[in-house]
């Protein structure tokens, strides 16, 4: 029985093993710079363990933000296209994320940090809850300008 790899020069074969070699070398660098990324991605995260009064908790920390919701760190918020505000000293500095789409509860973490060193606010550290924006037309957000088939939501930030 022959196969119809009997009928290929070894030329022909030889390209095609080339081919099939620097395609898996490409993937396994595309992984590599995923997993790097990953890597600096993770780097400033800390999650600890602690009791008091009988209870387990668990604080998770993220460069300058710390958190301690009842959700796991890579639970979406169930949004699709999300965009995060956070607003301080009087409205006079504000942050808005980029969009992101169905962003994990580390997502959130990671943009509630680049909220705090943006605006410099290192007295409000503790992101104690998301906050779902209504009324876009408050004079709260007057300076924002919102964006059609996205939600919005600010950053609760306490010390």
């Amino acid at each position: 029985m022959s196969s119809h790899l009997d009928k290929l020069t070894d030329d022909n074969f030889v390209f095609i093993l080339e081919y099939i070699a620097d395609s898996i070398e490409n993937k396994i660098d595309l992984l590599n710079e995923k997993m790097r990324k990953l890597k600096v991605k993770l780097n400033p995260l800390n999650i600890t363990n602690y009791e008091y009064c009988k209870q387990n908790f668990i604080c998770i920390h993220y460069d300058n933000v710390s958190y301690c919701l009842n959700n796991y760190l890579f639970n979406t918020l169930g949004a699709y296209k999300i965009i995060f505000i956070y607003i301080y000293q009087n409205e006079n500095l504000i942050f808005i994320s980029k969009e992101l789409k169905n962003p994990t509860y580390l997502d959130i973490l990671i943009e509630a940090n680049k909220a705090v060193v943006i605006t410099e606010d290192y007295d409000n550290r503790y992101l104690e809850d998301l906050r779902e924006v209504i009324n876009k037309k408050s004079i709260r957000y007057e300076n924002i300008k919102f964006k059609k088939n996205i939600k919005y939501y600010e950053f609760v930030l306490s010390c």
